[in-house]
């Protein structure tokens, strides 16, 4: 399935196009928790120098605003700060590179994630480089002291073992794939999030090396670490979970991974995303699948919605496409009781593109510590100014 993200900021959309420059959507209004955007085919392009093909939205320390992390083709990541004065009268961005260990060449992968925040790259080698938020071990360097690191750090991995790809986080904890398709864990395993059988242990409350769990030995097609779980579809189409399931009724808890089933019998997932309370998944079939653990909803098929090639969920909002090659976005309403649910018949169409980025409403629950401009020494993370443009459509 093609890969979309959503991320939030304040003022619209932004998404990457397929001749990989930004566009962005402005926020015209919100009504009863449900944001309108533009529906206009002029929207303002941002063209760069470098070609994205991966972004997320983090909050650096030094930074008054989250900023747009990137991945490019060459293998470099930038740091780009939006602002909507800027974009609205159509004056010139600048983006920082950040500056990567004089060991690496070139970055194959990364991952923002946390509650705190931190990010984590695989570099062309299979080695893995973190920094940031430290708290539960989940930079993976054997210690979780000092619990916040400004520089990056290699994370320790057994010998002879290469990463492939890193894992979707919101939570304490980090994953990656190796190139034999195992999956390695590490930071917070209080309520078993990494399946390795401990729980509440006053030495064991976190785990700061990567290591594989003993209770799955599949091929992760699709991970999510969550902030209370670890949730794994794996090639068969079947799904695994280990820590505080709450997708389930009534709410379950596992030390170790365990095969959950979600759908009927005889249905199987294609594709799945998925947040601490809900779930989304496409079967074979292209039918959406929707969950909720807020609102004690079981998993049930989404008719209205068929045909669905690519998914994503990031904080109430969800973005999926067609294979008519449309686009909608969906946002959670709020009841009267004040739980947030997807209404999926108040989904809004968007103009087609390859790969979207949601910049709607303020993310307050990410307070990042992080800060690669600093002076640090020789061979770590540091910022070089680049200049980019922005042209109107």
């Amino acid at each position: 399935m093609a890969k979309l993200q959503i991320e939030s900021l304040a003022f619209g959309l932004i998404y990457l196009a397929d001749d990989h420059t930004f566009r962005f959507i402005p926020k015209l209004m919100e009504a009863e928790g449900v944001v309108q955007y533009s529906q206009s085919a002029t929207n303002i392009k941002l063209t760069l120098m470098v070609q994205p093909i991966k972004f997320f939205c983090f909050q650096f320390l030094n930074k008054a605003a989250p900023e747009i992390i990137f991945l490019t083709t060459e293998g470099a990541l930038y740091s780009l700060s939006l602002s909507l004065e800027k974009l609205l009268i159509n004056q010139p961005f600048q983006c920082d590179k950040i500056i990567l260990p004089n060991n690496v060449d070139k970055v194959n992968d990364f991952v923002c994630g946390g509650q705190v925040g931190f990010i984590a790259f695989i570099d062309d080698l299979g080695k893995v480089y973190t920094c940031g938020d430290n708290a539960y071990g989940q930079l993976g360097i054997g210690t979780n002291l000092p619990k916040h690191i400004t520089h990056w750090q290699q994370a320790k991995l057994p010998p002879n073992i290469k990463a492939e790809k890193l894992i979707n986080t919101t939570g304490s904890a980090l994953g990656i794939v190796d190139s034999d398709n195992k999956m390695w864990l590490c930071g917070d395993c209080r309520i078993g999030q990494l399946g390795i059988g401990w729980l509440h242990l006053r030495d064991q409350e976190y785990i700061p090396k990567l290591r594989a769990p003993s209770s799955f030995d599949g091929t992760p097609a699709i991970a999510h670490a969550l902030t209370g779980c670890t949730m794994i579809l794996d090639e068969q189409g079947e799904f695994y979970s280990s820590g505080y399931y709450t997708l389930s009724i009534p709410y379950r808890e596992s030390r170790k991974f365990s095969k959950i089933k979600l759908l009927p019998l005889g249905k199987k997932a294609a594709s799945m995303v998925c947040s601490d309370f809900t779930i989304l998944i496409v079967d074979e079939e292209g039918l959406l699948w929707y969950g909720d653990g807020v609102i004690r909803q079981p998993i049930r098929a989404v008719d209205s919605i068929r045909g669905v090639t690519a998914l994503y969920l990031k904080d109430n909002i969800c973005l999926f496409a067609t294979q008519a090659q449309e686009y909608w976005i969906c946002q959670k309403v709020v009841d009267a009781t004040g739980r947030g649910y997807f209404n999926f018949e108040r989904r809004q169409q968007l103009h087609a593109c390859s790969s979207v980025s949601m910049l709607v409403g303020p993310r307050a629950n990410i307070q990042g510590k992080l800060n690669l401009s600093r002076e640090i020494p020789k061979d770590d993370a540091v910022f070089a100014r680049t200049a980019i443009g922005n042209e109107q459509l």
